[in-house]
């Protein structure tokens, strides 16, 4: 009946005229409702990629060979990536420090053209391989064709220079899609920083332009010619051999090449910002930077914090039945610079 679409009320009332049971033994409309999947919007639901034998949600053990993963999101959050693939630009970063159980959590979005993050799903997995990465993606894929019909379309995705993270979005999201995988121009930068803060600041600042006249490259063409240019340039410092040798290697030759700005459409982000400062906000707003067990709330309340003020009533979406719930949103507070630490911190006088 589930299967039908019929409304948990007509199912009940089913199983007491197809079945002849009293209404004592009747279950409540509650539990009905946990066969129906008849989620509101906003209301948060946990999904995974497994199912035990009697084809439940199976979620793992957290050891090595049965691990540990569960996805988060609401309707509404999958409903945003319901568009055209050209529109926008899937993020896939990995943040810490969430968790009582110190596992990695996986925030999965996208962001538009004015450079807007959207949340689509927030996973909690006790590893991050590639198989880790691949059932996460498959998981997202599975249920947004659940919720909206559609197949999951992804035309460009942004990540970091690490192999499970790139295979995995290969594997999943690269079948039937012509799909680009783009670098993140900071991660580039950072490791860059990595390899050249040992030399000498004339050193360092002639691969700092060079990096950046590589990135600001409108087209393929100019590209091409810059990097002949900024490879003659750093071959007259011998100092610079080692380091030419590997960027040249790493970052020109490999599959984490297309970092440049004329690789993502334009006025879309070439970097993972959107999604990093989203799990700043994670941490700042909703965990307060202490360890949860949960975050059902952030996929909960993702849709309003943007909408509600201090002196303004809650959405009406929250329901009669939250009547006993206390929702408390607040402004954020100005920052103050403090010439002792050099640093700005939070007015709170």
């Amino acid at each position: 009946m589930a299967d039908q679409g019929l409304k948990p009320a007509r199912i009940r009332r089913g199983l007491l005229r197809n079945f002849e049971l009293c209404t004592s033994s009747l279950p409540s409309l509650k539990v009905v409702q946990r066969f129906v999947n008849h989620e509101q919007e906003f209301d948060a639901f946990t999904f995974t990629w497994r199912t035990d034998t009697e084809d439940r949600p199976y979620l793992g053990k957290g050891s090595d060979v049965d691990p540990f993963l569960v996805g988060v999101t609401t309707k509404a959050l999958l409903r945003k990536a319901d568009c055209e693939p050209v529109t926008f630009v899937l993020h896939i970063d990995v943040t810490f420090k969430l968790t009582q159980v110190d596992y990695p959590v996986f925030v999965v979005g996208i962001s538009d053209r004015v450079r807007g993050f959207h949340l689509l799903a927030i996973f909690i997995s006790s590893q991050r391989k590639e198989k880790h990465f691949v059932e996460e993606l498959l998981a997202l894929r599975k249920v947004y064709t659940c919720v909206t019909g559609k197949q999951f379309e992804v035309r460009y995705a942004m990540g970091v220079a690490a192999d499970a993270q790139y295979n995995a979005v290969q594997r999943v999201l690269g079948v039937n899609n012509n799909l680009t995988i783009l670098m993140c121009f900071y991660h580039v930068a950072a490791k860059v920083h990595e390899k050249t803060k040992g030399l000498q600041p004339a050193l360092y600042a002639t691969v700092a332009f060079g990096l950046n006249d590589l990135h600001y490259a409108t087209t393929e063409a100019q590209f091409h010619i810059t990097q002949a240019r900024v490879l003659d340039d750093w071959s007259l410092h011998p100092g610079l051999a080692s380091f030419k040798a590997y960027f040249a290697r790493v970052w020109l030759s490999s599959r984490f090449c297309r970092w440049q700005i004329f690789h993502t459409p334009p006025a879309f982000a070439t970097i993972n910002n959107p999604v990093e400062s989203f799990n700043g906000a994670i941490k700042r707003d909703y965990t307060l930077r202490s360890r949860m067990k949960i975050i059902q709330s952030v996929c909960r309340r993702t849709h309003s914090n943007r909408h509600v003020l201090l002196n303004e009533a809650p959405a009406d979406d929250v329901g009669a039945a939250s009547a006993e719930a206390v929702n408390v949103v607040s402004r954020r507070v100005t920052r103050i610079y403090d010439p002792e630490t050099k640093r700005s911190r939070e007015d709170l006088a």
